[in-house]
């Protein structure tokens, strides 16, 4: 299945390279090898989604309800809530950051 991303495509398209890039991130740290793709994916998702801000409210909400009903995962499972941090603790640790001034 596939979800559309809220907003406009432009928005879509920030949401979409700042997920990829915390894909990236967990391609390089050993911790992500046992972890699921999906928890992976929705991991970067919500990050990104939070990173960017730009989808908010009952809209966000609505998102990740069908994305979390796609991967059959909740956002607050241990494995996502998990996955999320460490990708926050990579990406404060990246060039990208250094470059946006986290």
């Amino acid at each position: 299945s596939r979800v559309a991303l809220p907003g406009d495509e432009t928005t879509a398209d920030a949401v979409m390279d700042f997920a990829l890039f915390f894909a990236e991130l967990a391609v390089c740290d050993y911790f992500f090898v046992t972890k699921r793709h999906s928890t992976v994916a929705l991991a970067a998702i919500l990050n990104a989604l939070e990173g960017l801000g730009l989808v908010s409210g009952s809209t966000y909400r609505g998102y990740v309800r069908e994305l979390s009903n796609i991967v059959q995962l909740t956002p607050g499972c241990h494995e996502v809530v998990t996955s999320r941090e460490r990708l926050w603790n990579l990406y404060e640790k990246s060039e990208e950051c250094d470059q946006n001034n986290c």
